[in-house]
């Protein structure tokens, strides 16, 4: 076989490789998807398995079922269509798992290994519960461990929807070279998981996160322990849409770009512990919005983000943000006075927020003529605290800014 790469940049200028070979072996033993049983679903029972897809399947509800360890699903650079009938869940999230249709689904599961394919909601266009997000997702994990998931483009619209859900997941995990595309633009429930490309339920600790690209989402993308190079872009259609969520500790997150805009958009959240570095960040404002009724029209540009909220005394000390360049612009306002609002970075300084340093940063907010509000860097404290707060230290930053 042969291959060429072919790269096109946003100029239109192309550029090919010289012709490459390659010669595709055929694997032995390889349990073949539909051809060596029925379905769907298509229930996988055997353990140390290699099982290949060899056509697009396509189910009115779930379309695979993993009940087995240490095995391998090889979509075969084919299509997984799944939820191509209407259904309505009822009861808790764990009878709305039951009712629900998947893309892939586990139940358990050690050392699953899931690459080279497309995963893709039907017409079906069925709902996540509003609390936990889990349902009708392209891909669901319950309680699995030591997974490898790659090459794998999930495609999903339904309302409160998240790509791929780990449930209580143990092990180490990686997740790399995926594509996501959320073409929902409907959340019942901002807080919590909310709607997420990647949401963990538990542990965020066993995650490597990777070299993936986040074509589209309508609130939050990735997270793990370690995040790097990915590629991210929001869309946000309510408050806090994150590239990088916060709230979680002990993680690194570099070589990411992450591009936003909408509602009220965050680049990368906060946690203790955590170490930011050599990230590119770029928001661009379009105006205030009315995608979300809870503080009417408005359009919120943040790069990278610490909030101590009122009242708490979260412990959210030893991070670092370290050589990082956020970019933001555009912005607006509309006939009623309201304004976009744009935060290179927004830090907070509390009793409880020791040993945070912030160094060797670029940032740059350049917004238009009718934008008052916004600044380069935006500090913040409580007022009942003022006085008691442990130092932030700032170092080496450059600040840029037409207004603030």
């Amino acid at each position: 076989h042969q291959y060429r790469v072919v790269m096109v940049d946003e100029r239109g200028t192309r550029i090919r490789s010289a012709p490459r070979r390659f010669t595709p072996k055929r694997i032995k033993h390889a349990i073949r998807i539909p051809g060596d049983f029925s379905g769907p679903p298509y229930v996988l029972e055997d353990s140390n398995a290699y099982y290949l897809l060899e056509k697009d399947i396509h189910a009115n509800d779930t379309a695979i079922l993993i009940r087995a360890d240490d095995i391998t699903l090889d979509l075969g650079a084919h299509e997984v269509t799944y939820n191509n009938r209407t259904v309505s869940p009822t009861g808790g999230w764990l009878q709305y798992i039951k009712e629900s249709g998947f893309g892939i689904r586990s139940e358990g599961g050690r050392g699953l290994t899931i690459v080279n394919g497309r995963i893709r909601q039907g017409i079906g266009n069925g709902a996540g519960h509003r609390s936990e997000s889990i349902g009708f997702n392209p891909v669901f994990l319950g309680e699995a461990s030591h997974l490898d998931i790659a090459g794998l483009t999930l495609e999903y619209s339904g309302a409160q929807l998240a790509g791929l859900v780990a449930l209580y997941p143990s092990g180490f995990n990686s997740v790399h070279h995926n594509v996501f595309v959320d073409r929902g633009t409907i959340l019942t429930n901002r807080h919590g998981v909310g709607s997420k490309s990647m949401a963990i339920h538990g542990e965020v600790s066993t995650f490597h996160t990777h070299h993936n690209l986040v074509k589209r989402t309508r609130q939050s993308a990735l997270d793990g322990a370690r995040i790097n190079d990915n590629e991210i872009y929001i869309d946000s259609h309510a408050t806090n849409s994150f590239g990088i969520p916060g709230l979680q500790n002990d993680r690194e997150a570099f070589g990411n770009r992450i591009f936003g805009t909408g509602y009220h958009v965050v680049g990368m959240g906060w946690g203790r512990n955590n170490w930011w570095h050599h990230n590119f960040i770029h928001l661009v404002g379009q105006g205030p919005s009315p995608r979300s009724p809870e503080y009417g029209d408005q359009e919120s540009l943040n790069g990278i983000r610490l909030t101590q909220y009122d009242g708490a005394e979260v412990d959210y000390s030893d991070s670092i943000v370290e050589d990082n360049v956020i970019v933001i612009s555009g912005g607006g306002c509309d006939d009623n006075g309201r304004c976009t609002i744009a935060r290179g970075l927004q830090w907070a300084s509390d009793p409880h927020v020791k040993d945070n340093v912030i160094r060797n940063n670029t940032i740059k907010v350049v917004m238009s003529d009718d934008v008052s509000v916004a600044a380069a860097l935006v500090t913040q404290g409580m007022i009942d605290r003022c006085g008691t707060e442990a130092p932030v230290l700032y170092t080496g930053n450059r600040l840029i800014s037409n207004i603030t």
